[in-house]
């Protein structure tokens, strides 16, 4: 795994710092990522497609909703899309729309061709609505499809993520009803990575993740192997109980069957790697790792982030696909106050990519939805976020000092 400083290098030395001729294919070889067979570093931020906008609009003309979640899930389309939205108050067709600020404040125009600046976005999606008995499929493939053509107009590489629902501010009816918790990867999952192989398989600008943070359904070496190869839960008091897992290496073996050519990502269980049998199988040799180390509760440290997922890096290609540090919870007190510099350091000196959370999410890494990042704050417990930092990063190639 090469750090960001060679990565660089590399990619100046090929011409594909604001190469015209330079295209979207992604690959792996060894423990590097890949964009038309040179190392690629991945700087991007997520938008939250994860429920169907039809499914959001009904949900607000029908209950008349001050649901923040529907709310914020309505605006954060319209952002992304550059609607004007009476309804919602919001009007983004003026050239303040999640794109045109992106290019503008958070990096090139063309992020492809050049190694600095937002280069990737990641894209959650709702697992349930892109199966086709799904009443909501037609309009959510045509969103999803929207999405995607519109992030690659503007040159981004694309991550196409999986998602069951377990926000606990999506009402439950229709939003969990619509799309059940698993914690493994199930025949919907499966279904949904076929559905984006049909549209997405052949363009290797789109990368395909499998399910969001997966987690144990029993104990840890029997959840590792339904995770990789499928299973059922028979123990009756689970909670889990008579559920069928499908394993991540024949969703793998699937999506090939159906002519998949695409980079493809899994998730380790509970945000980690400890465990891991190193036993994935793709023809194609062409899967990334990953896991989402947030700071939440616990205090966060080299050693376990080596256990999570640096020392797997080491040998195989890892993008945290997802990542943030609120400054408001309780890992962050006088002796941690420093590390989320630390931690992208970490990443730079590991060459491991990391997708910030999220870029259509106030109070996360942007304070509202105008691209303004969230600045870290002089203590802990205050508000902000890691925004500026990772925009610095993003910007420069070099972590910003605290």
């Amino acid at each position: 795994m090469r750090a960001r400083s060679f990565v660089l290098g590399l990619l100046t030395a090929a011409g594909l710092v604001n190469s015209a001729a330079a295209s979207n294919r992604i690959t792996v070889a060894g423990n590097d990522v890949l964009i038309d067979n040179q190392p690629f570093l991945v700087n991007g931020v997520i938008f939250d497609i994860s429920a169907p906008v039809s499914m959001l609009k009904s949900y607000f003309n029908n209950t008349s909703s001050t649901n923040a979640y529907v709310n914020g899930r309505i605006q954060a389309y319209d952002y992304f899309f550059g609607l004007n939205d009476p309804s919602q108050g919001v009007n983004y067709s003026t050239g303040n729309d999640a794109i045109s600020i992106m290019s503008a404040s958070w990096g090139p125009a063309s992020p492809q061709k050049a190694p600095l600046g937002i280069n990737t976005l990641r894209f959650n999606l709702d697992q349930a609505a892109l199966i086709s008995s799904s009443p909501t499929y037609s309009g959510y493939v045509s969103e999803v499809k929207q999405a995607v053509a519109r992030a690659e107009a503007a040159g981004y590489v694309v991550d196409l993520a999986l998602f069951d629902e377990r926000n606990g501010n999506a009402p439950y009816t229709p939003f969990w009803t619509e799309n059940p918790e698993t914690p493994l990867d199930n025949a919907t999952t499966e279904g949904a990575a076929l559905t984006l192989t049909s549209l997405f398989g052949t363009d290797q600008n789109v990368i395909i993740e499998l399910l969001n943070e997966p987690f144990p359904a029993g104990q840890p070496a029997q959840s590792w192997t339904w995770w990789a190869n499928g299973g059922t839960q028979t123990y009756p008091q689970s909670q889990w109980y008579n559920d069928v897992f499908v394993g991540v290496n024949n969703e793998i073996a699937a999506m090939r069957a159906a002519g998949s050519v695409n980079a493809i990502i899994v998730q380790g269980l509970s945000e980690s790697f400890s465990g891991f049998q190193n036993n994935i199988v793709d023809p194609l040799n062409r899967v990334i790792y990953s896991v989402h180390p947030f700071f939440n509760s616990t205090a966060p440290t080299v050693p376990n982030w080596n256990a999570a997922f640096g020392n797997l890096a080491a040998t195989l290609p890892v993008v945290i696909t997802a990542w943030n540090s609120p400054p408001s919870q309780p890992w962050c007190t006088g002796a941690t106050y420093d590390a989320p510099y630390t931690f992208l350091n970490y990443l730079n000196a590991l060459g491991v990519g990391v997708v910030g959370y999220g870029f259509d999410v106030p109070a996360t890494i942007v304070r509202t939805l105008n691209g303004n990042p969230t600045t870290w704050p002089a203590s802990c417990g205050q508000p902000g976020g890691p925004g500026q930092i990772m925009q610095s990063y993003y910007s420069t190639g070099v972590v910003p000092l605290p």
